[in-house]
């Protein structure tokens, strides 16, 4: 069975750059090509789409590279990332997900999307990960809640227990979520990349790292009231969701298991780039 990981895309910049991270990344890619001669395509949840009213999976044959961000080097927008889609799973996906009592009650239908292309949450870990973009890749677009009753860090994670049978032997799909675990741009010290980690984004990450490791899927949820600095670590939890989601698929129906860091570390003060990745599969944990 593949695994499943969170990987800490960090700034448009990363694309760019070269050090542990991104070789980091190279290896488990090399690691997966080698382990799992089945994997036959990528399912991405990314920090940065987000859809109102349903979930939106993309089903372009070529999706495009999108550039949605502003202010960077000409270099960033010449990237490609020319991966195929694959319709037939992004079908597979809307069905499953239209099937889901969870998503039935809450009234959140699931649709193709053939418009979108893939955002740099995706095309920035995968370029390092996959360089050859050789792997088909279906992005799946986090649900927007507005309900007392199914928060968004619900619906993430009902997202990716809903998707979880995906990942069963023969399968071949590789679930990564795409986010940071601290994400605080109205601080960041954006030039100073390498400057030394605050201590209030260490305590942060230090206690997210701990329960999503252990599959907290209760604690993960409610990260706003029980996490340390929690609203200083996100103003605004959308790079937050995509953890939930990844902990959501971890969260399969075998035996309880643990995860482990595939690379911690912290950029611009405060700018987590920890990479989680789950080897074993779990039973469900309730939220």
């Amino acid at each position: 069975m593949l695994p499943v990981a969170f990987l800490g895309h960090g700034s448009p910049l990363t694309a760019l750059e070269e050090g542990a991270y991104q070789d980091t990344l190279r290896a488990f890619g090399k690691e997966l090509r080698t382990s799992h001669r089945n994997l036959r395509a990528i399912v991405v949840f990314s920090a940065h789409w987000f859809t109102r009213g349903g979930i939106s999976v993309g089903g372009a044959a070529r999706p495009e590279t999108l550039y949605d961000f502003r202010g960077f080097p000409k270099a960033l927008s010449e990237i490609r990332y020319p991966a195929r889609g694959d319709p037939s799973l992004a079908a597979e996906i809307v069905n499953r997900l239209n099937r889901d009592a969870v998503f039935q009650t809450e009234r959140l239908p699931a649709r193709i999307e053939t418009s979108r292309g893939l955002d740099h949450g995706v095309w920035t870990p995968l370029r390092f990960l996959f360089p050859e973009a050789e792997i088909p890749v279906v992005q799946v677009s986090l649900p927007v809640t507005h309900s007392a009753l199914f928060s968004m860090e619900q619906a993430a994670l009902a997202l990716g227990q809903a998707l979880a049978p995906l990942r069963d032997d023969g399968g071949g799909v590789l679930f990564l979520g795409s986010g940071n675990i601290t994400h605080n741009l109205g601080e960041l010290d954006s030039e100073t990349p390498e400057a030394p980690a605050e201590d209030w984004a260490l305590a942060f990450e230090a206690w997210a790292v701990s329960k999503a490791l252990g599959l907290d899927a209760r604690a993960l949820v409610r990260w706003k009231e029980d996490a340390p600095f929690a609203l200083r670590a996100h103003p605004s939890p959308d790079h937050w969701l995509p953890l939930l989601a990844a902990v959501g698929v971890a969260q399969s129906d075998a035996s309880i298991g643990a995860g482990k860091i595939l690379f911690q570390g912290m950029r611009y003060a405060h700018l987590s780039m920890t990479s989680l990745v789950w080897p074993s599969p779990v039973k469900r944990i309730p939220s």
